[in-house]
């Protein structure tokens, strides 16, 4: 990861994500991925993945054993979030690497806006779907790369927060969204695949911003 984009992350990219219009708009991603689970659900372990700063759990509706938040840049010297939930545990972890987990070890797995920074989607997801239980769930965040609405936002208001906007986005966007489709609808062939567009539930991909997938992991 270059210095650049790893001090963007460390120091700029939770406030920039999450005030405004733009806070507003992913509260309601984050509260999409959850609304396919009542409070009665029961998924025992749980690991999200690219959770540096924590935002997605406060809007879990139901209850949990443990929680695994990870991410890549975990311990670095960030303003480090002070944990006093003893269900929560934070962790350095690569979700392009998880060998060190076993096989069918969460109940469900969560991955925010992720998938499109990776180089490798195949891969990754079929990793992902080995360290979920049978009968688990995979609720994965896929930005719309390059949909008109997402290229309309970008620059109406994205450029503007953020000067070096368009150098930190294609470093780190570097696949688009009917690649990631595919590989989802390969990997996952044999699963339960569930998906809904944000904002526009109806309308096609490419005038949405969002499409969430929840995943429901039949056999091994």
């Amino acid at each position: 990861m270059k210095e650049s984009i790893k001090e963007y992350y460390l120091n700029q990219a939770n406030d920039i994500q999450y005030q405004g219009i733009d806070k507003i708009g992913r509260n309601l991603i984050h509260k999409l991925m959850e609304k396919p689970f009542s409070k009665s659900h029961n998924s025992e372990k749980i690991i999200e993945l690219g959770a540096l700063f924590g935002n997605h759990r406060k809007f879990i509706i139901h209850d949990y054993k443990e929680y695994y938040e990870t991410d890549l840049l975990m311990n670095q010297s960030i303003a480090a979030l002070q944990e006093t939930n003893l269900k929560v545990k934070r962790m350095k972890l690569d979700a392009t690497n998880m060998n060190k987990i076993n096989s069918e070890t969460f109940d469900r797995l969560i991955s925010t806006c992720l998938i499109v920074h990776l180089e490798d989607p195949e891969n990754v997801l079929t990793e992902w779907r080995r360290v979920v239980t049978k009968k688990g769930y995979l609720c994965i965040w896929v930005q719309l790369e390059p949909s008109l609405f997402i290229r309309t936002v970008q620059f109406l208001i994205s450029r503007r927060k953020h000067k070096q906007f368009y150098d930190t986005h294609f470093n780190e966007h570097i696949t688009y969204y009917t690649r990631v489709d595919h590989f989802i609808k390969k990997v996952f062939s044999k699963d339960d695949i569930q998906k809904a567009y944000f904002p526009f539930r109806f309308l096609p991909w490419n005038l949405n911003g969002t499409a969430i997938y929840t995943i429901r992991k039949n056999g091994s």
